[in-house]
This record gives structure tokens, sequence and C-alpha cells, in this order.
């Protein structure tokens, strides 16, 4: 059974699977936001800890032309590099 349903802003959910398969999947849930008439656009990131529901939140806010080149076709490095940073940001507060 195929289940689609829509979260304001959230344009992907995904479940981190615990390693030794004891513990609740981690949940990573990804957004985005574009005012209108505005070019700039907030990226959000929401990591839950599966077993202790705690819960982490980073974001960024950039032009979204930063992101795309004059044919307007996406440059993945730059959009995977900025990924990254939002995922290693929240790898850090996870440890603190």
């Amino acid at each position: 059974m195929f289940m689609m349903y829509k979260e304001k802003n959230t344009f992907y959910v995904g479940l981190e699977k615990d390693p030794a398969g004891v513990s609740p999947d981690n949940v990573w849930r990804w957004g985005s936001s574009i005012p209108r008439f505005s070019p700039m656009c907030t990226l959000t990131v929401h990591f839950t800890n599966g077993k202790t529901k705690a819960t982490k939140t980073s974001s960024m806010e950039k032009s979204i032309d930063s992101w795309f080149d004059v044919n307007g076709q996406l440059c993945l490095e730059k959009f995977s590099s900025d990924i990254n940073k939002l995922c290693e940001d929240i790898n850090k507060t996870k440890k603190d």
C-alpha cells in the first residue's frame, strides 16, 4: 500500500535505521520555503532521534539563484555543499 501526504513546506522525510536494529529509527525531515516575490529560499532540516525523541533543527537562507546556472540548470555541487553543511550542523549538535 502506498500513501502520499503533504505537510506544509516539507519535501522529504527519511528514516535512518539503527545499525543494530534495536532502537527506533531516526527521522530526517527536509523542508523549504520561498516568500512570494522574493529570491531568498530557506532550507530547513529537522532531525528527530528515534530513541530519545529529541529534535534538532538547522536552517539556512540563501538566494535561490546561487544554486542554478544561467541556463536554469541546478548546480549540484553548490546545492550538495549547502545540504552537507546543514547535515554537519545537525551531527555536531547531536553530539552535544
